[in-house]
């Protein structure tokens, strides 16, 4: 029927959407992140032995949770999804950028050898750590208006839990090789950090970049 009103299933089948594409979007942040870092550092030179060894388990996991996410999206949706991907990418990439150099400049301002290497680790341990906390935070609202939909997000497992694991022993070992520098001292790199979640998190992006078109003025909370 036209000018039907909005129906409750209708918003909650649209927070649905909005946080699986949310949950997968972001997970593959922390995974481009992941591979980006290891190339930088075997560039530079910088792979010892027990380093190549925790990298090549972060390189492990990734690839298992890439193939474990294909599966999910399926090969016949591969092509949309990284269509929807790179949609997400243009809006929040600034976001990314604006992060990444204020890690850098910590790690400058303290004098730290071969920061642009070690601010890409940085910069994906923060993102693999950030997807696990998006993922149970999302599906925890998600149940709260719907359960079976929750239920079933919850059940698919995408949160990327043994990849960060991995980031975390290589962040153990880096810091007893460089030292502890604490991001979260940083006004700027909080402020960057913030701001990319708010991004993440607007239901506004996610509808953009799934639509390819601006978000309608429905009355559905524009929140994830």
């Amino acid at each position: 029927m036209e000018n039907e009103p909005i129906t409750h299933i209708d918003e909650s089948e649209a927070m649905f959407i909005n946080v699986m594409y949310s949950i997968l979007l972001v997970n593959n942040l922390a995974c481009e992140a992941s591979s980006s870092f290891q190339a930088s550092f075997t560039l530079a030179g910088l792979l010892r032995h027990e380093t190549k060894r925790a990298f090549n388990l972060v390189e492990k996991e990734r690839k298992c949770y890439m193939s474990m996410s294909y599966s999910i999206i399926g090969r016949e949706n591969e092509k949309l999804f990284y269509e929807i991907n790179d949609r997400f990418l243009d809006i929040i990439t600034p976001k990314l950028d604006t992060l990444f150099y204020c890690i850098k400049q910590v790690l400058d301002k303290h004098n730290v050898q071969h920061s642009r290497q070690l601010a890409m680790f940085e910069y994906a341990y923060v993102l693999s750590e950030y997807a696990c906390l998006l993922h149970d935070r999302l599906i925890e609202d998600l149940s709260k208006i719907n359960k079976v939909r929750a239920s079933q997000l919850r059940n698919t497992d995408l949160r990327i839990t043994k990849l960060y694991k991995r980031m975390v022993y290589v962040d153990r070992y880096i810091n007893t090789t460089v030292g502890i520098v604490d991001l979260n001292e940083d006004k700027n790199c909080c402020s960057a950090f913030e701001s990319l979640t708010q991004t993440c998190t607007d239901g506004r992006v996610i509808y953009q970049a799934i639509h390819n078109e601006s978000y309608p003025e429905t009355g559905i909370s524009n929140k994830l």
